[in-house]
């Protein structure tokens, strides 16, 4: 009989404390930034951020759980943020122009998704190598450089403003933080979803 209720007993805690999906489900806030987000069914999320300057960025996605941890991936669309630059002029090129890039603090390398020269606002044949973080431009007919890099709006530069065979030193700084769901994973703890590295906490004020 002994035997028979601490089978009972262990059964209980097994399944009574498990969590299932649906638990997860509803809306948070985050009350330090003004961030909502929204768990949803067939492992959905809608999240909205509030930007420094009041205005909103909105983004959707996918949510999964591994490890008693919620993780969030498929981000769309990614956000887009401002930026101030800082170019410094380090040194004398062979070539036209050089541009080294980096985004403050990080000095990672930069997945550029787009880099092109325009004259008079048409796009003319790129003579222009990537290298690293390093734009080296190999010729001197046209009158601006466009470089896309994600998370940011297409960035010009005007040739008139930089020197002949000169090499810079670019330096991007977000005017707005950079979308930070999909960056950690989050425990679940008495309605909440933390990461307490990051020191971001959602509290649930809402069920589906």
């Amino acid at each position: 009989m002994l035997n028979k209720l601490v089978i009972i007993v262990c059964l209980f805690y097994l399944y009574g404390c498990k969590i299932s999906e649906s638990n997860f489900l509803g809306k948070y806030i985050d009350k330090d930034r003004g961030d909502t987000l929204k768990l949803m069914s067939g492992n959905t999320y809608e999240f909205e951020e509030k930007l420094k300057n009041g205005e909103h960025g909105w983004n959707t996605g996918n949510w999964t759980i591994a490890k008693k941890r919620i993780s969030f991936f498929n981000t769309n669309p990614l956000p887009v943020v401002g930026y101030k630059l800082r170019v410094n002029k380090i040194g004398v090129s062979q070539y036209p122009l050089q541009l080294i890039i980096h985004i403050d603090p990080s000095k990672k390398n930069i997945a550029f998704t787009e880099v092109g020269l325009l004259d008079k606002g048409i796009r003319i044949n790129d003579e222009a190598d990537i290298v690293t973080n390093r734009i080296i431009v190999k010729t001197i007919d046209f009158d601006s450089l466009v470089v896309k890099i994600p998370y940011f709006p297409m960035i010009a530069f005007n040739k008139n403003k930089l020197d002949i065979n000169g090499i810079y030193e670019v330096i991007i700084y977000p005017a707005e933080r950079l979308y930070e769901l999909d960056k950690f994973a989050y425990k679940y703890q008495n309605g909440c979803l933390i990461n307490r590295t990051a020191q971001i906490r959602y509290r649930k004020i809402a069920d589906k």
